[in-house]
């Protein structure tokens, strides 16, 4: 399975004994499933099959689903089915015999609907297992056209978050040349300040090795980008994944937040502050992509 979009759109139409029953669902991203079904007059027992059925394909999402069943006018709400074409059949075939054998035309709207078949009271059961049936269908079809279409902007976003994590590692990869240079620049400050403030210093001098020691221990970023570089393998392993993978990656771009949050404090140095701010900007875009991910 690829990686699907809560954004879809799908459309199933059914038609049988002169009935049809469409099917349109719709849905944007949520945190969970969420099912809006509206059901025409007769209808309303099937809501529940409705559910069904796309809960068992769909697991995220706001769904919205509107179903529609047009029935001809031989099968009216009154509980009556009127058969006009046979009527009009009837009425032909009266006048064709009373022209045969010479007598008069006079035929009544009484003695057409006595015809069997004509006018009967409709079966609201058959009706129903019909109208049922053709929702299957409909509804089977829709579902399948709203995958796709998840599926294919699924695809899309898919391109945009790889290349976005491309990025991230490429910063990564930045702060990662930086960061053995820091301790060091540090040194070199120290040593210009205790300069400049008439102190002087040996390399060796044990209260300055003593502060360059706590420096380099706080400033230290070292395991918060193994676990940046950890979450961001996990994060291209959950693009490739074939179950849906919305909330893997929503988690992962917390935790790479976090880090980078961490290591931005811990860093004390301007350059690798900036290159934290530039993984936050890229991140924080795609964390908006991801929230539209299944």
């Amino acid at each position: 399975m690829a990686l699907a979009s809560m954004t879809g759109f799908g459309l199933g139409r059914a038609c049988g004994h002169g009935v049809v029953v469409e099917v349109e669902l719709s849905s944007v991203n949520r945190r969970q499933l969420e099912l809006r079904v509206s059901l025409p007059r007769g209808m309303e027992g099937c809501e529940a099959f409705v559910h069904r059925a796309i809960a068992g394909r769909i697991s995220r999402g706001a769904v919205t689903a509107q179903i529609r069943a047009l029935r001809p006018p031989s099968r009216s709400a009154s509980g009556v089915r009127t058969n006009v074409e046979l009527a009009r059949s009837v009425a032909v075939g009266m006048k064709r015999i009373a022209g045969a054998l010479g007598l008069p035309e006079q035929i009544s709207l009484l003695e057409i609907v006595r015809f069997p078949g004509v006018i009967a009271a409709a079966d609201p059961a058959a009706d129903a297992a019909l109208c049922r049936r053709l929702l299957g269908v409909a509804l089977n079809r829709a579902i399948a056209g709203l995958i796709e279409t998840r599926k294919k902007e699924g695809r899309r976003l898919g391109d945009e978050l790889s290349r976005r994590a491309r990025r991230l590692g490429a910063i990564l990869g930045r702060m990662r040349r930086r960061a053995p240079e820091v301790p060091g620049r540090h040194a070199a400050m120290l040593r210009r300040r205790l300069k400049a403030a008439g102190w002087t210093a040996e390399a060796n001098d044990p209260g300055l090795r003593r502060e360059l020691a706590l420096f380099a221990e706080r400033c230290d970023i070292s395991e918060e980008m193994a676990r940046m570089a950890s979450h961001l393998e996990r994060f291209f392993d959950e693009l490739k994944s074939r179950r849906p993978a919305g909330r893997a990656l929503d988690f992962l771009c917390q935790e790479l937040l976090r880090e980078a949050t961490t290591a931005g404090s811990k860093a004390n140095d301007s350059v690798i502050a900036g290159l934290v701010i530039e993984f936050k900007s890229v991140l924080e875009e795609m964390r908006e992509q991801v929230q539209n991910v299944e």
